[in-house]
């Protein structure tokens, strides 16, 4: 009994370890290999070859052709390639695309180091994959030694965008970051055409212009468009048409001072955007909106509901608030990220001057948002400072009096919001330069001035959220 018992337990051994080496992988369907070699980089892809005969050559029909050539040398992007070993990622790409046998290409993904001595061969790969019908297609060409790549003219007409645009009837997302336009060119993109171009989705992110005198930098005409993220692109006399299904957008000037001229062009975009259902400003475009002689008289009413601002509340950025306040007669949600600023001990006084705590009691006038559509407001980074040196107690407190700028603001909305049902706010992490204990007084401080604040809806929660 006891050899027949070991006998059929060696057997289910066998059977369970029989099952465990059946590879359930390979005997899926091309499709499903082919969607999950995807997903890998393509030296990734090849050396899944190795794997079965399932596998060999199955990497030559996928749809998707990701080249990175830190990946390749399996470095980290921070690293440094060799410049002797480059050539060998060169000629993996060359082999791959002469090797590759599927006629369509969904997705093409380069990132690639660039040098002049590389030009020809970038090209020759980007005419690879536009004569293969991408649909998607990825640069990342950093050059740390030579020029910026310049992608080929054949991938344009004139100086403008249409062309590429038009090989891409199915476009509908379209980023552009980091990118350079020489020669007074007008970056021109529409999809107003006959050609019905889809585009639904544009970002334009840290992009320069080098401009002529009479140069336009920008033109877009989108009538299908719904999200549009300018980020850190100059502001030039710049040209926003037909944006009717345009729902998001987000602007963000360069840091630096803008141009006085830089009002009237801010102006024109917002009464052309006027429409949208969210929109995201930064602090450059506060201060723009406080130019004097505009404040509080928009030319136009918008349509916004939520409105997201970034702001220090400096002095110079509260007109341009209380502006965007009074046009957004339907506005429902309110955003506020309050920016960190710095300061020093040795110019503690300057920076007072630059704030002014009284700036919201003087509004005598009603915002119609707050009479009847303003229901929530969230407020993040309250009590947010750094300090360039250290300080003792004393001056710290001193310094966080400031913080009655923002407890005026919170005051102002709690009095005039009659349809607020609530506000959050979002406090910062304890600065470097205070003590825990004097910090918790300070919070204290603050909590108690704030939930005694008058509340002129009688629903309004008030929700104070501390950093741990």
């Amino acid at each position: 009994m006891d050899s027949t018992s070991g006998g059929s337990s060696s057997s289910r051994s066998r059977r369970r370890s029989s099952e465990e080496l059946v590879d359930r992988i390979s005997s899926l369907s091309d499709d499903l290999l082919l969607h999950i070699l995807s997903f890998l980089d393509r030296r990734r892809a090849v050396l899944t070859g190795i794997l079965s005969r399932r596998w060999r050559g199955l990497w030559a029909h996928t749809q998707s052709l990701d080249f990175d050539e830190y990946r390749y040398y399996g470095i980290d992007h921070n690293d440094i390639i060799p410049f002797d070993d480059r050539n060998g990622f060169v000629k993996f790409v060359e082999q791959s695309l002469l090797l590759h046998l599927c006629p369509n290409i969904h997705k093409f993904r380069l990132h690639f180091d660039f040098r002049n001595m590389y030009d020809s061969f970038i090209e020759k790969w980007l005419l690879f994959a536009v004569r293969r019908g991408v649909k998607q297609l990825y640069l990342d060409l950093p050059s740390f030694w030579d020029r910026d790549y310049k992608l080929p003219e054949w991938l344009f007409k004139s100086d403008s965008i249409p062309a590429l645009l038009d090989g891409c009837p199915l476009l509908e997302d379209l980023v552009l970051e980091e990118c350079v336009f020489f020669g007074g060119s007008v970056l021109r993109i529409s999809s107003s055409s006959a050609s019905g171009l889809p585009l639904k989705r544009l970002t334009l992110a840290r992009n320069s212009i080098c401009l002529t005198e009479e140069a336009v930098g920008l033109e877009i005409e989108a009538p299908k468009l719904q999200i549009l993220n300018l980020s850190w692109f100059k502001m030039y006399n710049n040209s926003l048409k037909n944006m009717w299904s345009l729902r998001e957008v987000y602007l963000e000037i360069p840091i630096e001072y803008p141009p006085p001229e830089s009002h009237p062009i801010l102006e024109s975009w917002l009464k052309e955007l006027h429409h949208v259902k969210v929109l995201k400003l930064c602090e450059v475009c506060i201060e723009v909106l406080s130019t004097p002689g505009e404040r509080y008289q928009p030319s136009f009413v918008s349509k916004t509901k939520c409105l997201m601002l970034e702001s220090q509340l400096r002095r110079s950025e509260l007109p341009g608030i209380a502006n965007l306040l009074w046009r957004s007669h339907d506005l429902e949600n309110l955003v506020i990220k309050l920016i960190p600023s710095e300061f020093d001990i040795l110019d503690l006084e300057s920076i007072e001057d630059d704030f002014d705590k009284e700036y919201w009691e003087r509004l005598k006038f009603p915002f119609p948002c707050m009479v009847s559509h303003l229901m929530t407001i969230k407020i993040s980074g309250f009590m947010g400072r750094e300090c360039v040196s250290a300080v003792d107690g004393v001056t710290a407190r001193r310094f966080f009096e400031k913080q009655y700028e923002e407890i005026e603001l919170v005051k102002f909305f709690l009095k005039n919001a009659s349809a607020l049902k609530k506000m959050t706010i979002h406090f910062c992490g304890k600065p470097d330069f205070v003590e825990e204990a004097e910090w918790l007084k300070l919070l204290q401080m603050i909590d108690q001035k704030l939930t005694a604040l008058p509340r002129a809806s009688s629903c309004a929660e008030l929700s104070l959220l501390y950093k741990c």
